[in-house]
C-alpha cells in the first residue's frame, strides 16, 4: 500500500506545539487522535489532538510541546497509509488511474491518463493522447467509463480536436 497526502502543515498555533494543518478537501477527515501521519522528511507523527478551526485543523502531535518544535514542521506534507481511508464503491484513487490506457468506443487507442485535476462541478482527467497532446476530459460517466480497463471514452465532437 502507498501513502496518501492528507494535508500540509502550516504555521504554529500558540506556544504549546500545536500547528495549523491545511487538509486535502477529500481526505482531511482522517486527521484524528491516535492517527499516525508520515511527513515528507520521513518522520512519523502521532496526532494527540485535532479540531477544525475554520477551513483548517489545529493539531497537537505527541512529543511536540513548544512553538520552536512546531515551527520545524512548517511546510511539510503529511500522509497516511491508504488502507486507513475508505473509498466509496464507485471511486478510484488518482494514483491508480494515472498511466491507464484509454480507448474509444471502437477499441482504438486514444491515449493514457496523465493526471486528474479538481474541478467545481466535476473533476477533469488529463488525457495524454497518442499524438503527444494533453487534453482535459470532463470526468463524467457520459464521456468516459472508468469502470473497466482500459477506460473507454465517447467524446462529444471536438473535445479531442486541435484548437
Amino acid at each position: 500500500m502507498s501513502d496518501l497526502e492528507v494535508g500540509r502543515i502550516g504555521k504554529p498555533f500558540g506556544i504549546r506545539g500545536e500547528v495549523y494543518v491545511h487538509p486535502d478537501a477529500d481526505l482531511g477527515d482522517v486527521i484524528a487522535p491516535k492517527v499516525q501521519l508520515q511527513t515528507t522528511s520521513g518522520e512519523t507523527l502521532t496526532v494527540r489532538r485535532a479540531h477544525w478551526h475554520g477551513a483548517r485543523f489545529i493539531v497537537a502531535f505527541e512529543g511536540y510541546t513548544d512553538r520552536d518544535q512546531a515551527e520545524r514542521l512548517r511546510g511539510q506534507a503529511v500522509s497516511v497509509d491508504r488502507s486507513l481511508v475508505e473509498l466509496d464503491e464507485d471511486t478510484l484513487w488518482v494514483a491508480d488511474m494515472v498511466g491507464t490506457a484509454v480507448v474509444d468506443v471502437n477499441g482504438q487507442p486514444v491515449g493514457t491518463v496523465a493526471g486528474v485535476r479538481d474541478g467545481t462541478a466535476h473533476d477533469w482527467i488529463v488525457l495524454h493522447t497518442t499524438d503527444g497532446r494533453d487534453c482535459l476530459v470532463p470526468h463524467v460517466a457520459q464521456i468516459i467509463d472508468v469502470s473497466q480497463i482500459p477506460f473507454v471514452i465517447d467524446p462529444p465532437e471536438g473535445l479531442l480536436e486541435l484548437e
